[in-house]
């Protein structure tokens, strides 16, 4: 096609001076055009089906051969890749994430502005992104006040050997300052439970092979065992640059039973759940 610019009276317009319908290229297949880009829309019952089967913590190869089973098309042969999948899941996850944190404030927001002893407190990463938040009514922050002190007064002075809690920052601070004579150890449970959150997107379907590795990991003998084995799952997986990998590390003293060996929890590793 060839286009010429004429003016006329001041006006520009644009003119097909020759136009060949034939093209110099092979077509596409059927088969084939499905896969360009202007083909790759996902629509809205596909985009739900997506965000459900992410949240039960499927892979993407899993949830694009469900896809496929439902709409009865040979494997391979969905419009939508794997990539096209793997990049909805992970917007999807953004915002999710931001819509909650935001709800969670206005909700903040509100009781603080009902209750004025109400307290509640968040931070964000260095990407100013919502990272942790804690909120308290009046008669919690009544009893933090007098915890600490009220508790190892009931025990004749004698602190505890052990403590265990989950991860949460501002509870680790506390007790760091408040019951430095503490063992304090996380509840191994609340981090797991985390772990499709963090792992299942980036694993995929190596995420149920990292979980057995991890476990055998976490329950072996001696630190230098334990050192050696960590190393090698990183390698393996490929979790170096991973922020919940490095944060785990480095808080390994408090959740991994080697470094917890000569610590009386009574067989216990959770808080457990009612």
């Amino acid at each position: 096609m060839s286009i010429a610019k004429d003016i006329f009276d001041g006006i520009t317009h644009w003119i097909v001076v020759y136009f060949d319908n034939v093209h110099n290229h092979e077509l596409l297949s059927d088969k084939e055009v499905q896969f360009l880009s202007a083909y790759q829309n996902i629509d809205i019952v596909d985009q739900t089906r997506i965000t459900l089967l992410a949240k039960a913590g499927c892979s993407i190869n899993l949830i694009r051969r469900v896809i496929e089973l439902e709409k009865g098309v040979d494997p391979g042969q969905l419009p939508l890749t794997k990539k096209d999948i793997r990049n909805f899941v992970q917007s999807e996850s953004s915002t999710n994430i931001e819509s909650d944190a935001l709800e969670l404030l206005k909700i903040c927001k509100s009781l603080k502005d009902k209750d004025v002893d109400f307290q509640y407190d968040f931070t964000v990463d260095g990407c100013q992104r919502f990272e942790h938040v804690i909120w308290a009514f009046r008669d919690s922050i009544r009893a933090y006040e007098v915890f600490g002190d009220s508790f190892v007064r009931l025990m004749n002075g004698k602190h505890p050997q052990t403590i265990l809690t989950d991860q949460d920052l501002r509870l680790t601070e506390a007790i760091a300052n408040e019951l430095p004579h503490f063992k304090h150890a996380f509840c191994i449970w609340h981090i797991t439970s985390k772990f499709s959150t963090w792992f299942s997107f980036v694993l995929g379907s190596r995420y149920l092979q990292f979980k057995f590795e991890f476990q055998r990991l976490y329950e072996l003998g001696n630190i230098e065992e334990f050192e050696h084995q960590w190393d090698e799952l990183i390698s393996q997986f490929d979790l170096g640059s991973d922020r919940h990998i490095k944060l785990l590390y480095l808080n390994r003293a408090s959740w991994a039973l080697p470094y917890l060996k000569g610590y009386l929890f009574a067989g216990m590793t959770t808080t457990g759940r009612s």
